[in-house]
Parts: structure tokens; sequence; C-alpha cells
């Protein structure tokens, strides 16, 4: 009884020596006997996957209408500049002229490039 290892490749991401690699791989565990009856090979993850699937997640689980989404990644803005952000946020929000996505940084605190 011959077995195949089955590639599950759904975007075609391996090349053709990847997959003599996989191959070479399988023989060689099949040989030895410690080859599985179904072997499953999956292609490597990107590794800006995974930081991407969660700035999305954080952008659609962000309670937009409650707070703004404040980008300070090094640490620019002190603690009364980001009450006054908030300050401003509610304001906005309060008069109708807030936009969906109100993100701030430190070169656009009144969300107007956003």
């Amino acid at each position: 009884l011959a077995v195949e290892p089955l590639v599950v490749d759904p975007a075609s991401e391996l090349t053709e020596p990847e997959r003599r690699a996989l191959r070479t791989r399988f023989e060689a565990r099949r040989a030895t006997g410690k080859a599985p009856a179904l072997y499953i090979c999956t292609p490597r993850v990107h590794w800006w996957v995974p930081g991407f699937l969660r700035f999305l997640q954080l952008l659609a689980r962000w309670p937009w209408r409650l707070k703004p989404l404040v980008v300070d990644p090094a640490s620019e803005l002190t603690e009364p500049e980001r009450r006054a952000l908030q300050t401003r946020f509610e304001a906005r929000r309060a008069t109708g002229e807030a936009p969906a996505l109100y993100i701030c940084t430190p070169r656009d605190r009144e969300s107007k490039h956003w």
C-alpha cells in the first residue's frame, strides 16, 4: 500500500523544490516506519500575517463611539494631552462633526487626516 503525503497548499505558496523536500522527508519517515497514515503539510505563514490580523481585530473591536484611538508608539503625548484629546473627541462627537473612525497621533491631534 503506497501512502503519499497530502500537501495542503491553497495559495500555491510552495515552490517545486519545497514540494520535493517535503516528499523526501516523507519518504525518509516512511522508510523508518515513522510515517503516519495521513501526512499533512501546510505552507508557512508569512511573518506579517499574524500582526496584520491583530491590527484588523483591533480596528473591528475598538469602541469608536466611546473613545478615540490614540496612536502614540513613541510616547510623545503626556497625560494632560491625552485628556485634551478625549475632551476634543467628546466635543466633536456631541456636535456630530467627528469622523466615524477617530484616530489621533501626536502630529494629527484633531483626527483630520483620517
